[in-house]
């Protein structure tokens, strides 16, 4: 053969025990992240508050963007509605 022979026949017991395997794999693998993350240290409160307030600044810029884009929408449908009376002769 060619070393397409991978030991295992294509049955439907087959690929179920190669989806339990991968299963398995992944939540030995997320219980070792969880676990070297329960193993780091806390971060001290100062920069826990330095956190917070990044994530007030983002929610503020992401406001400002939502009201950007409504301003711009706005003037567009000013500008087309001002078009369409100039080409209706209004």
């Amino acid at each position: 053969m060619d070393g397409l022979d991978s030991g295992m026949a294509d049955t439907k017991e087959g690929r179920e025990k190669q989806a339990r395997d991968e299963e398995t794999r992944q939540r030995e693998r997320a219980l070792d992240e969880a676990l070297d993350r329960a193993d780091e240290a806390e971060p001290e409160a100062e920069e826990q508050a330095e956190g917070d307030e990044d994530e007030v600044n983002a929610e503020d810029a992401d406001a400002d963007e939502a009201d950007a884009d409504q301003a711009d929408a706005d003037e567009a449908e000013e500008a087309n509605a001002t078009d369409e009376e100039t080409a209706s002769g209004s």
